[in-house]
């Protein structure tokens, strides 16, 4: 359960003119406890980089699973006993509006959420690590870009570490990094995709077989023994 830590903030409500410029320079994030969960965008602004890390991996269907889930398992009656535990002054003064608040918000959050997916997936980075790995992009029958990596030894393709198909017209770019460790990176023959891959090789002697027809470019370093077996309309940026 919740462990109210800055319990001033879980339901506040801003108005007035320093709230309304703060909210357009420095403070962003300041949306209020509305009736509507729309600017989910700017409620998060803190975690943009948090949720483009850890959320990589989750696509529309399993977001829409997610929240339906949870509107599910959030009913009326749920919200009201909640509510309800305020202290009796603050119940009769808020807790109808409260009540009626949380209702509509959640009422409106696969409209809502949906809109930040489709925010935190117009680029999306996938992080390889220090050791070995293979990054491998296909098209599936559908034609969605189909990006997996796996653990890599030699160049053989061993645990299965990501996997995530990308919808046409969602994410425009994509950023596959892989840090240290000889990688590879291999675009399937048959692939064919509008999404832009850029490819991070980092330290270690990388190896970049690119065959689809997908729009890429290649950054690397040239102090490493970086090999490139195929480039088709991949732009090779040694630095």
């Amino acid at each position: 359960y919740p462990i109210p830590r800055d319990r001033d903030n879980a339901l506040f409500y801003s108005n007035g003119v320093i709230p309304a410029f703060a909210k357009l320079t420095f403070m962003k994030h300041l949306s209020g406890f509305k009736k509507s969960s729309s600017g989910l965008k700017r409620l998060n602004g803190k975690a943009w980089l948090f949720d483009k890390t850890f959320l990589n991996e989750l696509d529309r269907a399993t977001w829409k699973k997610i929240i339906a889930d949870f509107q599910h398992g959030l009913p009326d009656a749920v919200i009201e006993k909640a509510v309800r535990l305020l202290p009796p002054e603050v119940f009769a003064r808020d807790g109808a509006l409260i009540i009626d608040k949380l209702k509509k918000r959640r009422d409106g959050l696969m409209e809502h959420a949906l809109d930040y997916y489709e925010f935190i997936s117009e680029q999306v980075t996938v992080k390889g690590s220090n050791e070995e790995e293979i990054f491998v992009a296909t098209t599936d029958p559908a034609n969605n870009l189909v990006i997996t990596m796996y653990r890599g030894k030699n160049g053989k393709r061993q645990k299965k570490l990501y996997e995530r198909r990308f919808a046409a017209g969602e994410t425009h770019i994509l950023h596959l990094e892989g840090f240290d460790g000889n990688d590879h990176f291999i675009t399937d023959q048959q692939a064919a995709s509008r999404t832009r891959i850029r490819f991070f090789g980092g330290n270690g002697a990388d190896t970049y077989s690119l065959k689809g027809d997908i729009r890429s470019e290649v950054i690397d370093t040239t102090s490493e023994k970086n090999i490139v077996l195929d480039s088709r309309s991949a732009k090779i940026r040694f630095q």
